[in-house]
């Protein structure tokens, strides 16, 4: 069962909380956020409807963490149903009032019903009036005047709201006074065409924002449609849909696991990448936790489920990419102040060309091209959200568009080392004989052998160099794979060890030999594979994770693309990090920095007046993260942390998308550019022609038309832009 609070990130003077009474219930989040501004004085506080989540920002000098939850309960307690809802009533996504559902409900479906409705009606004026030379009636109680009332419901509903809330010089209040005005002048057919021109723009606008969810749905959907559960004392194959809180699971070698819970019975191998970053695996026994979207590398798991459905990994991701259509960038809250000063000059406009030429008909041409500045808005909305709709195309998931425009800025970036600038891919670095007598070709077919049939990674990463290297490998009689610790394995009637020191104590076979070598090897990021025989060391492997393909070219390509300073901030020693940074030409380093260091640093360079972003996919990265102007987290695979503190995601791992967001980003803030000009000079040109009396209210119409159709068709080139190589 969901809490009905559930703190998802806090840091010092930022907390991000879960909400379940708001979620999909934007009257309720709105009621919050107003009641806790008027309890607390916060900083700031966002609040998103779409996921139930709470972004507070307070001085952490004079709150603590718990004094805001504990207001949140108060609110929860007492004043969340303070409001006029009607039925309350549970759903799959949380608890959600029938007001809300039924708005969500009339999304893209319905705009495109009612664009349909409406362009099959100005297609028959207009071939009435063309083409049969028809006039059609255009008054007030004319089947075009209440067909155009009819369709302004909508807005005149929009207006009384915003008019309530005092809102009285936003887009809808002013769209409505030219709607209503054109309509009692005898003008439907001008006033059909400002609410046809409109609705096409939401349509578009839903069309291109349900596209977006649809490309990042298809993303995160996990590989896991069914899994086991055991019922009755019956293992039964159900839908990872179908699973509940206490649902015992049995999990078996190269499953991966749909929720997070508690192991009741049994031992695993489990690749646990997708939270801590780290190749190999770990061995997980009773009363250990495991996470969704790890994988068991070996053994056999039941489990007991604990977080399931909107908790999962893949559920809070998905949540997050919601969020971020509904968070706005700076450059979209000025164009709501644009639009506002669009609205008083139109006005004052309307009023002088009546004064100068008590023209009634002049007047109402002016108001009717300045009472529609949704072009200006729309100038942003749809280049923000076609940019979006790019960037998941190739995999990378921006939370908003605030991050969008703000990557623009960014000069400085931040690499964490381990999962960041490596590959999951494993390699031997180097194969080290105990005695001369002893070659490196005996050692790999000897840990190949053992390996075979073993698909851990680092057997995977032996078995793949035996095979670049021609060494074939013989056959085993039987073999036992120990979690957590190695193989044995019998090659005729000798004993094969291959594993860790742990697996070669059990054995008194004794590794010290290989101290001082082991230590530098491990120093530098290697992982240590011991090969016995009978009972007597042979040798040992290093194996380590291969730096991402191309890292220097990308690299170099970061740098070209404007952000000049690039620093490697990782938990790795001295010497590995050292060589590294010389190796890559990294503006500088930081070593063996601990989670809080890390932060503290990008707060340094931020205090240097650097736009900072931090690439990592750790918990230990978090903090970082949620310290630098932009935050990218990499992989989806990536510790949950991280994802929940990034900005952005790189679903893929590709750090060579980190230049394509900064050239989108570019690109996306000169179309913004462009549509404002073309907006602007559309209606500067279309109110000089109405105060002469050139330009007529169905002209004014049309041109509406013209300057928003020419604001889609710019911004819609976005979603298929790619920068020039």
């Amino acid at each position: 069962m969901q809490k009905p609070i559930e703190i998802k990130h806090n840091i010092k003077g930022r907390i991000r909380v879960h909400v379940l009474k708001i979620k999909n219930c934007e009257k309720r989040a709105l009621f919050l956020k107003d009641w806790l501004t008027s309890q607390i004085n916060l900083k700031s506080i966002e609040v998103k409807s779409i996921t139930g989540s709470v972004i507070i920002f307070y001085d952490h000098k004079k709150f603590y963490p718990d004094d805001i939850t504990s207001k949140i309960h108060e609110w929860i307690k007492n004043y969340s149903d303070n409001i006029e809802l009607s039925h309350i009533k549970n759903n799959l996504s949380g608890i959600a009032c029938d007001r809300c559902i039924k708005k969500e409900k009339n999304t893209l479906l319905g705009n495109f019903v009612q664009v349909i409705l409406l362009t099959g009606f100005m297609v028959f004026i207009f071939v009435k009036e063309v083409f049969f030379k028809t006039t059609i009636s255009q008054r007030l109680l004319s089947i075009s005047g209440f067909i155009a009332i009819a369709a302004a419901a909508p807005l005149i509903k929009k207006t009384v709201k915003d008019m309530k809330e005092k809102r009285f010089l936003s887009l809808f209040p002013f769209l409505t006074i030219g709607i209503l005005t054109a309509i009692l002048l005898g003008e439907a057919v001008a006033a059909l065409e400002i609410i046809w021109i409109m609705r096409i723009g939401m349509l578009l606008e839903d069309y291109i924002t349900e596209r977006s969810r649809r490309q990042i749905r298809d993303i995160l959907k996990g590989s896991i449609k069914n899994t086991f559960a055991l019922v009755n004392g019956v293992e039964v194959e159900i839908p990872v849909s179908d699973i509940k809180i206490d649902d015992t699971l049995v999990l078996h070698t190269g499953e991966k696991i749909p929720a997070d819970g508690t192991i009741i019975k049994g031992s695993a191998l489990i690749n646990e990448a997708t939270i801590t970053g780290r190749a190999e695996g770990i061995k997980k026994e009773i009363n250990d936790f495991v996470y969704a979207g790890t994988i068991i590398e070996q053994g056999l798991i039941f489990v007991r489920a604990e977080k399931i459905g909107d908790e999962t990994y893949i559920s809070r991701i998905l949540y997050l990419v919601e969020e971020s259509l509904s968070n706005r960038a700076p450059v979209e809250k000025k164009a709501d102040i644009l639009s506002a000063r669009l609205m008083k000059i139109g006005m004052l406009a309307t009023f002088l060309v009546f004064l100068i030429t008590m023209d009634p008909i002049k007047a109402f041409s002016v108001l009717l091209v300045m009472s529609c500045p949704c072009a200006t808005i729309l100038a942003v909305s749809t280049s923000i959200t076609s940019g979006i709709a790019n960037a998941t195309k190739k995999n990378i998931l921006i939370k908003g568009g605030l991050y969008l425009e703000r990557f623009s800025e960014a000069n400085c970036i931040c690499f964490d080392k381990t999962g960041t600038l490596t590959a999951d891919k494993l390699y031997i670095t180097e194969i080290i004989p105990k005695n001369k007598k002893i070659s490196r070709e005996e050692i790999i077919y000897l840990a190949a052998t053992a390996e075979s049939h073993n698909h851990h990674p680092l057997a995977r990463a032996i078995q793949q160099y035996a095979s670049e290297n021609n060494i074939n490998t013989g056959v085993h009689v039987t073999c036992e794979f120990i979690p957590g610790k190695g193989v044995e394995a019998y090659l005729d009637s000798d004993l094969i060890v291959v594993g860790n020191d742990s697996i070669m104590k059990e054995h008194n076979i004794s590794v010290s030999g290989f101290q001082s070598q082991a230590k530098n090897l491990t120093e530098n990021g290697n992982i240590m594979v011991y090969v016995a025989k009978n009972d007597k060391l042979m040798g040992c492997v290093a194996i380590a994770n291969a730096l991402k393909d191309n890292l220097q070219i990308t690299l170099e390509n970061i740098r070209q693309s404007g952000i000049n300073e690039i620093y490697m901030i990782t938990g790795d020693s001295e010497l590995l990090a050292s060589s590294m940074a010389k190796t890559f030409n990294f503006t500088g380093y930081k070593a063996k920095l601990l989670p809080e260091q890390k932060a503290e640093f990008i707060n340094e360079l931020k205090s240097r007046g650097k736009n900072v972003i931090m690439v990592g996919d750790g918990v230990n990265d978090a903090f970082a993260l949620s310290k630098a102007d932009i935050g990218i987290s990499v992989g989806t695979n990536g510790a949950e942390a991280a994802i929940e503190a990034s900005d952005i995601s790189l679903v893929d791992s590709n750090l060579d998308n980190i230049v394509f967001v900064k050239k989108l980003s570019e690109k996306t803030l000169k179309t913004i550019n462009e549509n404002h000009w073309f907006a602007m000079t559309t209606n500067l040109i279309g109110v000089a022609l109405g105060a002469a009396g050139i330009l007529t209210p169905f002209m004014g119409g049309l041109l509406h038309i013209l300057h928003t159709g020419g604001i889609f068709l710019n911004s819609s080139l976005l979603l298929n832009w790619k920068p020039k190589d």
